[in-house]
């Protein structure tokens, strides 16, 4: 039903074509980014991800519709309570983000216009794939520095991870 919006191996990597999947009282192509970064974070973790059921759950957290999209706070709580995740939320200033080393996790940062959510997986080498950060980049490979300089444009981001 939404091909466009699916990488190969199975990841959502173009919001903007949910165009009409609501999500809460908008289109997810305007503000599903928080149950789309849960959704290819579970199956980086390999736990059960079905789409509906993460977008119907994660509804209800939603302030005003949905019009300010996803609460980070709930969207951590969601991933500890009800996937079991066992999760750690960090603040980070940008400089310390681009040393991470994590296995898996999700972003929060500001990219001038409103916040966004994204997954992320480590290759190698110090580079990341990063999930729906780009809209339709299949192979998104790059170290987070790099992300950061191209993409974040706020003082700070939240780890999930």
């Amino acid at each position: 039903m939404y091909k466009k919006a699916f990488s190969k191996d199975g990841y959502i990597i173009d919001q903007s074509v949910l165009t009409d999947l609501p999500f809460g009282k908008y289109p997810s192509s305007q503000n599903g980014c928080g149950w789309i970064a849960v959704y290819n974070y579970l199956k980086l973790q390999k736990k059960p991800a079905e789409i509906e059921k993460i977008k119907n759950q994660l509804s209800h957290t939603l302030f005003l519709g949905g019009k300010a999209g996803m609460s980070v706070v709930l969207l951590y709580l969601y991933l500890r309570i009800f996937c079991r995740c066992n999760v750690k939320f960090r603040i980070h200033l940008p400089v310390t983000a681009a040393k991470l080393y994590i296995p898996s996790g999700i972003l929060m940062y500001h990219t001038g216009n409103s916040f966004h959510f994204i997954a992320i997986k480590y290759q190698s080498k110090g580079q990341y794939r990063f999930f729906n950060a780009v809209y339709g980049r299949e192979e998104d490979i790059r170290t987070i520095r790099d992300f950061l300089k191209e993409h974040c444009n706020f003082p700070f981001l939240i780890g999930i991870y």
